[in-house]
């Protein structure tokens, strides 16, 4: 991925509370260097709060100190992006050092800002009754000095933290998004093009023992980029397992903790899934159980290993009862979706991947189907417009997974269409793609959601005729239904041996824990072509 301007560092400077910290965090991990946030710089070399040091020594030492802090940082070789406290802007010397940088300004109204602030002790300058008096004041102040200084000014408004990292990476010219997913343990998800400069960064950041897990099919792909991190000084391995669906299996699980061990890795070790879905969630296993808890990295070079196993920290193998029986929700510390990856995919796993996109538009987000919708009829989504779809994909996921982690709720609406289509996945002897069958799982879904909750038959075709659009399988008519039914009785939806199932009311409206009667799943059998009784 490109850097940005001239190779100069980011430098992000605003008011108090605008978000320069978690911003900075973001950019630092999509460009691949490290962040340094000059108050928390300030803070671990005095060994005391910015607070404690504008009570013990007074604000002019303190300044003295940011100053230097910054004069480091901008210093620095690997530093990628780096914030400064709202204050510094006022010292001329700050001013002068920030032209070493391509400096950005988050800027945010007064307004914005109150309810962020917290009014404490940790921000000295708005300590006391009245911070809004005191945050007015600063910025009729500061806001002048801010504007003077910056190349690029970002409105940060409503936006959330991930959105303002992608509006600040846009204006800088690089076409990459990064988006959050944040809960008990938070981490980015980078999406761009050429993004192994910053894959290496972040990995080399986490930890020197590296381990790259990968199928027979990346294994060429995999041994450069092992080469790239040994000589940056990482100790690497690779750990290959079997291809697809095979990979998921308690030999290959077994062989992976044999190769962990064997290779001496200990609980700094760094497991990298680079691969489709079957991989990440190998490696996302293999990470949560080696040592009981290592760090993670997902690399998912498939679309439906994007927009869907590498995001939201399941992970897992399949057993003979069934599909992601034995597992661990185990979130990585960070997701690379480099689209350059895609370019290995053949059509068929493209298409696959398009039915976890259209999943996602149909539950939450009507933009995807518009997109989708507008397509040139037998083509596929590139350039922006993929870029888009993927993001959009997986910020619906993390969006739903930040809220929900462990499936207690809201999670379940991410499984719209998939208890029948694990059904079909698991009766073909996982030959037809994941995607394919989650398509025609919809399909089923959609008609059960007709029958159930009143979604409209126009709604009903609307969704038949989109995934036909998109070249997916609407109907599986060459599988007998008493096998259907028993696998999706073995669902880990199923509660007290109902069948439970996520259904629509309308498209962005979903409804978890359906339980349908059997005669509404017969008439759903019928419509994706399965020969029922009558």
């Amino acid at each position: 991925m490109p850097e940005a301007t001239e190779h100069k560092p980011i430098a992000l400077i605003g008011l108090p509370a605008v978000g320069k910290t978690t911003v900075g965090k973001l950019l630092a991990s999509a460009l691949g260097g490290t962040f340094i946030d000059t108050d928390a710089a300030i803070e671990a070399s005095e060994g005391r709060t910015i607070a404690e040091i504008f009570s013990d020594e007074g604000e002019e030492y303190f300044r003295q100190l940011e100053t230097a802090a910054i004069t480091r940082a901008l210093g620095e070789d690997e530093v990628a992006v780096v914030s400064l406290g709202g204050g510094a802007i006022e010292q001329p010397a700050n001013r002068e050092l920030l032209k070493q940088a391509q400096t950005i300004y988050l800027a945010a109204e007064v307004s914005q800002l109150l309810a962020r602030s917290g009014w404490d002790a940790a921000r000295p300058l708005l300590a006391g009754q009245d911070g809004q008096k005191k945050l007015e004041t600063l910025a009729q102040r500061r806001v002048p000095l801010y504007e003077e200084a910056a190349d690029l000014t970002i409105q940060v408004a409503e936006s959330s933290a991930d959105q303002v990292a992608t509006k600040c990476l846009a204006a800088l010219g690089l076409e990459t998004k990064v988006i959050a997913v944040t809960g008990d343990k938070s981490y980015p998800v980078v999406i761009g093009h050429d993004l192994e400069a910053a894959l290496i960064s972040q990995l080399l950041e986490l930890g020197q023992d590296i381990c790259l897990v990968h199928p027979p099919t990346l294994a060429e792909k995999t041994e450069q980029l092992a080469k790239k991190l040994t000589a940056k000084g990482g100790r690497v391995t690779c750990y290959q397992h079997p291809d697809k669906e095979a990979g998921k299996s308690y030999e290959s699980a077994i062989a992976g903790w044999e190769h962990l061990g064997n290779n001496l890795y200990g609980r700094d070790a760094v497991i990298v899934g680079i691969g489709g879905g079957a991989t990440t969630d190998l490696a996302g296993f293999l990470a949560a159980s080696w040592l009981r808890g290592v760090k993670l990295v997902q690399v998912p070079t498939s679309l439906l290993g994007m927009v869907d196993a590498a995001v939201g920290g399941k992970t897992g193998i399949n057993t003979g009862a069934g599909k992601n029986l034995v597992g661990a929700f185990y979130p990585p510390n960070a997701v690379f979706a480099d689209l350059d990856w895609l370019a290995t995919l053949d059509e068929t796993n493209w298409r696959g991947g398009l039915g976890e996109i259209v999943k996602c538009g149909f539950i939450a987000d009507k933009e995807i189907l518009y997109f989708l919708e507008h397509l040139p009829a037998n083509t596929l989504p590139s350039g922006p417009v993929l870029i888009e779809l993927v993001a959009r994909a997986i910020a619906v996921k993390a969006k739903v997974v930040s809220a929900d982690l462990h499936e207690s709720g809201l999670r379940e609406i991410l499984n719209f269409g998939h208890t029948f289509g694990h059904a079909v996945e698991k009766a073909r002897g996982y030959r037809l793609g994941h995607g394919q069958c989650v398509a025609i799982g919809m399909v089923f879904a959609a008609e059960l959601s007709r029958q159930r909750l009143n979604l409209p038959a126009s709604k009903v075709a609307q969704l038949v005729a989109l995934l036909e659009k998109l070249s997916l399988p609407t109907s599986v008519s060459d599988l007998p239904w008493e096998d259907l039914l028993a696998i999706m009785r073995t669902d880990k939806k199923v509660r007290a041996g109902q069948i439970r199932f996520v259904l629509l009311s309308d498209w962005g409206v979903p409804q978890i824990g359906q339980v349908p009667t059997t005669e509404q799943l017969l008439v759903a059998a019928r419509k994706v072509g399965i020969e029922v009784g009558a």
